[in-house]
Protein backbone atom coordinates (compact mmCIF):
# COMPACT_ATOMS: atom_id res chain seq x y z
CA UNK A 1 0.00 0.00 0.00
CA UNK A 2 1.00 3.80 -0.80
CA UNK A 3 0.21 6.58 1.04
CA UNK A 4 -1.75 9.56 -1.37
CA UNK A 5 -2.92 11.44 1.58
CA UNK A 6 -1.12 12.84 4.67
CA UNK A 7 -3.35 15.87 6.53
CA UNK A 8 -3.66 16.97 9.80
CA UNK A 9 -7.12 18.56 8.24
CA UNK A 10 -9.74 15.98 8.97
CA UNK A 11 -12.05 17.75 6.61
CA UNK A 12 -9.30 17.39 3.80
CA UNK A 13 -9.15 13.75 5.29
CA UNK A 14 -13.04 13.44 5.25
CA UNK A 15 -13.17 14.90 1.48
CA UNK A 16 -10.37 12.57 0.08
CA UNK A 17 -12.54 9.71 1.18
CA UNK A 18 -15.51 10.79 -0.63
CA UNK A 19 -13.67 11.39 -4.08
CA UNK A 20 -11.62 7.36 -3.44
CA UNK A 21 -15.34 5.90 -2.24
CA UNK A 22 -16.62 7.95 -5.66
CA UNK A 23 -14.11 6.51 -7.82
CA UNK A 24 -14.48 2.88 -6.36
CA UNK A 25 -10.88 2.59 -5.15
CA UNK A 26 -10.09 0.61 -2.45
CA UNK A 27 -8.20 2.71 0.54
CA UNK A 28 -7.20 2.16 3.91
CA UNK A 29 -7.22 4.81 6.68
CA UNK A 30 -4.57 5.47 9.22
CA UNK A 31 -4.13 8.26 11.66
CA UNK A 32 -0.18 8.31 12.20
CA UNK A 33 1.46 11.39 14.31
CA UNK A 34 -1.23 13.42 14.66
CA UNK A 35 -1.90 13.50 10.61
CA UNK A 36 -4.69 11.41 8.46
CA UNK A 37 -3.64 9.13 6.12
CA UNK A 38 -5.37 7.35 3.12
CA UNK A 39 -2.94 4.41 1.47
CA UNK A 40 -3.83 2.59 -1.59
CA UNK A 41 -2.84 -0.41 -3.66
CA UNK A 42 0.43 0.23 -5.51
CA UNK A 43 -1.76 -0.14 -8.68
CA UNK A 44 -4.21 2.63 -8.11
CA UNK A 45 -1.69 4.96 -6.65
CA UNK A 46 -1.22 6.95 -9.71
CA UNK A 47 -5.20 7.43 -11.03
CA UNK A 48 -5.88 8.26 -7.07
CA UNK A 49 -3.25 10.92 -6.32
CA UNK A 50 -3.97 12.92 -9.63
CA UNK A 51 -8.04 12.81 -8.83
CA UNK A 52 -7.24 14.01 -5.61
CA UNK A 53 -4.86 16.61 -7.06
CA UNK A 54 -7.43 17.59 -9.11
CA UNK A 55 -10.09 17.98 -6.53
CA UNK A 56 -8.33 19.76 -4.44
CA UNK A 57 -7.45 22.75 -6.63
CA UNK A 58 -11.25 23.01 -7.12
CA UNK A 59 -11.30 23.47 -3.28
CA UNK A 60 -12.45 27.13 -2.64
CA UNK A 61 -9.58 29.39 -0.75
CA UNK A 62 -11.96 30.63 1.97
CA UNK A 63 -12.41 28.51 5.22
CA UNK A 64 -14.95 25.55 4.54
CA UNK A 65 -17.59 26.26 6.60
CA UNK A 66 -17.86 30.10 5.30
CA UNK A 67 -17.32 28.56 1.70
CA UNK A 68 -20.38 25.73 2.07
CA UNK A 69 -22.91 28.32 3.60
CA UNK A 70 -22.23 30.88 0.34
CA UNK A 71 -22.65 27.66 -1.84
CA UNK A 72 -26.15 26.18 0.27
CA UNK A 73 -27.37 29.60 1.58
CA UNK A 74 -29.61 30.31 4.37
CA UNK A 75 -32.21 27.91 5.09
CA UNK A 76 -34.73 29.75 6.63
CA UNK A 77 -36.19 31.74 3.81
CA UNK A 78 -37.36 28.47 2.77
CA UNK A 79 -39.25 27.51 5.49
CA UNK A 80 -40.80 31.19 5.35
CA UNK A 81 -41.50 30.74 2.03
CA UNK A 82 -43.27 27.33 2.73
CA UNK A 83 -45.27 28.57 5.86
CA UNK A 84 -46.31 31.65 3.46
CA UNK A 85 -47.65 28.71 1.10
CA UNK A 86 -49.44 26.21 3.23
CA UNK A 87 -51.47 29.34 5.07
CA UNK A 88 -52.37 31.34 2.05
CA UNK A 89 -53.62 27.87 -0.35
CA UNK A 90 -55.59 26.82 3.44
CA UNK A 91 -56.99 30.24 3.16
CA UNK A 92 -57.50 30.28 -0.65
CA UNK A 93 -59.51 26.50 -0.15
CA UNK A 94 -61.47 27.37 3.05
CA UNK A 95 -62.76 30.40 1.72
CA UNK A 96 -63.44 29.37 -1.68
CA UNK A 97 -61.81 32.91 -2.67
CA UNK A 98 -62.20 33.83 -6.49
CA UNK A 99 -65.22 31.88 -6.56
CA UNK A 100 -62.93 28.48 -7.07
CA UNK A 101 -63.07 25.01 -5.54
CA UNK A 102 -59.80 24.86 -4.82
CA UNK A 103 -60.06 21.71 -2.34
CA UNK A 104 -62.18 19.74 -5.10
CA UNK A 105 -59.80 20.88 -7.47
CA UNK A 106 -56.88 20.23 -6.03
CA UNK A 107 -56.94 17.02 -3.41
CA UNK A 108 -55.47 14.14 -3.88
CA UNK A 109 -58.30 11.53 -5.63
CA UNK A 110 -56.68 8.30 -6.71
CA UNK A 111 -58.88 7.76 -9.20
CA UNK A 112 -58.75 11.12 -11.13
CA UNK A 113 -54.72 10.80 -11.13
CA UNK A 114 -54.94 7.16 -12.35
CA UNK A 115 -57.08 9.24 -15.08
CA UNK A 116 -54.27 11.69 -15.79
CA UNK A 117 -54.51 14.21 -13.28
CA UNK A 118 -51.05 14.31 -12.36
CA UNK A 119 -50.79 17.33 -10.46
CA UNK A 120 -53.39 16.41 -7.84
CA UNK A 121 -50.63 15.08 -6.42
CA UNK A 122 -48.59 18.15 -6.06
CA UNK A 123 -51.59 20.87 -5.18
CA UNK A 124 -53.25 17.89 -2.42
CA UNK A 125 -49.23 18.75 -0.54
CA UNK A 126 -51.07 22.46 0.05
CA UNK A 127 -54.52 21.37 1.30
CA UNK A 128 -55.11 20.89 5.13
CA UNK A 129 -58.30 19.84 6.78
CA UNK A 130 -58.49 21.24 9.71
CA UNK A 131 -56.46 23.92 12.55
CA UNK A 132 -54.15 20.53 14.02
CA UNK A 133 -53.70 19.25 10.58
CA UNK A 134 -52.37 22.34 9.27
CA UNK A 135 -50.25 23.52 12.39
CA UNK A 136 -48.87 20.22 12.86
CA UNK A 137 -47.43 19.67 8.84
CA UNK A 138 -46.30 23.90 9.26
CA UNK A 139 -44.30 22.31 12.49
CA UNK A 140 -42.65 19.60 11.05
CA UNK A 141 -42.75 20.86 7.31
CA UNK A 142 -40.63 24.17 8.22
CA UNK A 143 -38.25 22.19 10.94
CA UNK A 144 -37.53 19.08 8.33
CA UNK A 145 -37.24 21.23 5.67
CA UNK A 146 -35.24 23.71 6.97
CA UNK A 147 -32.75 20.66 7.86
CA UNK A 148 -32.35 19.34 4.64
CA UNK A 149 -32.41 23.03 2.86
CA UNK A 150 -28.99 23.31 5.21
CA UNK A 151 -27.51 20.28 4.02
CA UNK A 152 -28.34 20.19 0.36
CA UNK A 153 -28.76 23.89 -0.31
CA UNK A 154 -31.69 25.80 0.22
CA UNK A 155 -32.98 25.56 -3.28
CA UNK A 156 -32.11 21.90 -3.48
CA UNK A 157 -33.53 21.19 -0.58
CA UNK A 158 -37.17 22.46 -1.10
CA UNK A 159 -36.69 21.23 -4.66
CA UNK A 160 -36.49 17.83 -2.79
CA UNK A 161 -38.72 18.52 -0.50
CA UNK A 162 -41.55 19.02 -2.83
CA UNK A 163 -40.19 16.13 -5.28
CA UNK A 164 -40.36 13.51 -3.08
CA UNK A 165 -44.16 14.80 -2.14
CA UNK A 166 -45.05 14.34 -5.46
CA UNK A 167 -43.39 11.02 -6.49
CA UNK A 168 -44.40 9.61 -2.56
CA UNK A 169 -48.50 10.16 -3.52
CA UNK A 170 -48.36 9.49 -6.98
CA UNK A 171 -46.59 5.77 -6.21
CA UNK A 172 -49.35 5.59 -3.29
CA UNK A 173 -52.14 6.09 -5.64
CA UNK A 174 -50.48 2.97 -8.17
CA UNK A 175 -50.13 0.61 -5.04
CA UNK A 176 -53.66 1.53 -3.76
CA UNK A 177 -56.49 0.19 -5.91
CA UNK A 178 -59.92 1.62 -5.31
CA UNK A 179 -61.02 5.36 -3.89
CA UNK A 180 -58.72 7.13 -2.10
CA UNK A 181 -58.17 10.52 -1.33
CA UNK A 182 -55.92 12.75 0.62
CA UNK A 183 -54.47 15.84 1.79
CA UNK A 184 -51.81 17.51 3.34
CA UNK A 185 -48.08 17.77 3.38
CA UNK A 186 -46.76 14.96 5.23
CA UNK A 187 -46.16 13.14 2.42
CA UNK A 188 -43.07 15.63 1.36
CA UNK A 189 -42.55 15.53 5.19
CA UNK A 190 -41.40 12.59 5.54
CA UNK A 191 -39.95 12.76 2.12
CA UNK A 192 -37.48 15.53 3.27
CA UNK A 193 -37.01 12.89 6.25
CA UNK A 194 -35.86 10.23 4.00
CA UNK A 195 -33.61 12.50 1.89
CA UNK A 196 -31.79 14.15 4.94
CA UNK A 197 -30.83 10.50 5.85
CA UNK A 198 -30.01 9.22 3.22
CA UNK A 199 -27.97 12.32 1.97
CA UNK A 200 -25.86 12.32 5.12
CA UNK A 201 -25.61 8.28 4.61
CA UNK A 202 -23.99 9.31 0.68
CA UNK A 203 -22.02 11.69 1.72
CA UNK A 204 -20.10 9.36 4.23
CA UNK A 205 -20.24 11.57 7.52
CA UNK A 206 -18.61 8.92 9.51
CA UNK A 207 -15.60 6.85 8.97
CA UNK A 208 -16.83 4.00 10.83
CA UNK A 209 -16.08 0.51 9.96
CA UNK A 210 -19.40 -1.29 11.95
CA UNK A 211 -21.87 -1.50 10.18
CA UNK A 212 -24.21 -0.02 13.17
CA UNK A 213 -22.81 3.77 13.04
CA UNK A 214 -21.79 3.97 9.18
CA UNK A 215 -26.27 3.30 8.60
CA UNK A 216 -26.95 5.59 11.67
CA UNK A 217 -28.59 8.47 9.68
CA UNK A 218 -31.17 6.41 7.48
CA UNK A 219 -31.88 4.01 10.62
CA UNK A 220 -32.61 7.22 12.50
CA UNK A 221 -34.80 8.83 9.60
CA UNK A 222 -36.75 4.79 9.67
CA UNK A 223 -37.11 5.14 13.68
CA UNK A 224 -38.56 8.80 13.09
CA UNK A 225 -40.81 7.39 10.37
CA UNK A 226 -42.37 4.49 12.71
CA UNK A 227 -42.60 7.11 15.97
CA UNK A 228 -44.11 10.38 13.87
CA UNK A 229 -46.24 8.84 10.77
CA UNK A 230 -48.22 5.61 11.76
CA UNK A 231 -50.42 7.00 14.45
CA UNK A 232 -53.61 8.68 14.22
CA UNK A 233 -56.88 7.50 13.19
CA UNK A 234 -56.90 9.32 9.88
CA UNK A 235 -53.12 9.00 9.32
CA UNK A 236 -52.26 7.28 5.64
CA UNK A 237 -49.33 5.35 6.66
CA UNK A 238 -49.11 4.37 3.00
CA UNK A 239 -48.62 7.67 1.66
CA UNK A 240 -45.66 8.27 4.34
CA UNK A 241 -43.98 5.54 3.57
CA UNK A 242 -44.20 5.65 -0.38
CA UNK A 243 -42.85 9.81 1.18
CA UNK A 244 -40.27 8.78 2.88
CA UNK A 245 -38.52 6.02 0.47
CA UNK A 246 -38.83 8.67 -2.90
CA UNK A 247 -37.34 11.05 -0.28
CA UNK A 248 -34.83 8.25 0.56
CA UNK A 249 -34.35 7.90 -3.35
CA UNK A 250 -33.85 11.63 -4.06
CA UNK A 251 -31.39 12.13 -1.43
CA UNK A 252 -29.28 9.55 -1.99
CA UNK A 253 -28.68 10.80 -5.54
CA UNK A 254 -28.11 14.69 -4.53
CA UNK A 255 -25.36 13.08 -1.39
CA UNK A 256 -23.20 11.44 -4.58
CA UNK A 257 -23.86 13.81 -7.43
CA UNK A 258 -20.76 16.30 -7.00
CA UNK A 259 -22.37 18.81 -9.10
CA UNK A 260 -25.27 18.83 -6.35
CA UNK A 261 -22.95 18.62 -3.62
CA UNK A 262 -21.12 21.91 -4.50
CA UNK A 263 -23.87 23.53 -6.45
CA UNK A 264 -23.50 27.87 -6.11
CA UNK A 265 -26.04 30.38 -5.08
CA UNK A 266 -26.50 30.35 -8.85
CA UNK A 267 -28.05 26.97 -9.22
CA UNK A 268 -29.11 26.99 -5.80
CA UNK A 269 -31.46 29.49 -6.84
CA UNK A 270 -32.38 28.16 -10.36
CA UNK A 271 -33.76 24.76 -8.55
CA UNK A 272 -35.74 26.81 -5.56
CA UNK A 273 -37.50 28.56 -9.29
CA UNK A 274 -38.43 25.04 -10.05
CA UNK A 275 -39.92 24.43 -7.18
CA UNK A 276 -41.83 27.20 -7.09
CA UNK A 277 -43.06 26.59 -10.95
CA UNK A 278 -43.94 23.44 -10.28
CA UNK A 279 -46.70 24.51 -7.35
CA UNK A 280 -47.57 27.14 -9.84
CA UNK A 281 -48.00 24.91 -12.73
CA UNK A 282 -49.77 22.20 -10.68
CA UNK A 283 -52.40 24.39 -9.61
CA UNK A 284 -52.87 26.20 -12.95
CA UNK A 285 -53.46 22.29 -14.87
CA UNK A 286 -55.87 21.46 -11.56
CA UNK A 287 -58.32 24.99 -11.87
CA UNK A 288 -57.74 25.35 -15.66
CA UNK A 289 -59.37 21.19 -16.07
Amino acid sequence: MIAVLRSPSRRVYDEAILVLRALEIPFERRYVGGAYEIHVREEDASRASRELVEYMREEPLVPERLAGAARRGRPWPGAVAYVVIIVLCYQLADRHLFGLDWWGSGMLDASAVRAGAWWRTITALMLHSGVEHIVSNIVFGAFFGALLAEATGNGLGWLIFVLSGFLGNAANVLVRSGEHYAVGASTAIFGAIGALAAHELARGWTDARDMARRWAPLIGGVILLGYLGAGGENTDVLAHVTGFVAGVVLGLGAGRARLLRRAGPRLQAAFAAVAVLLLVVAWAFALGA
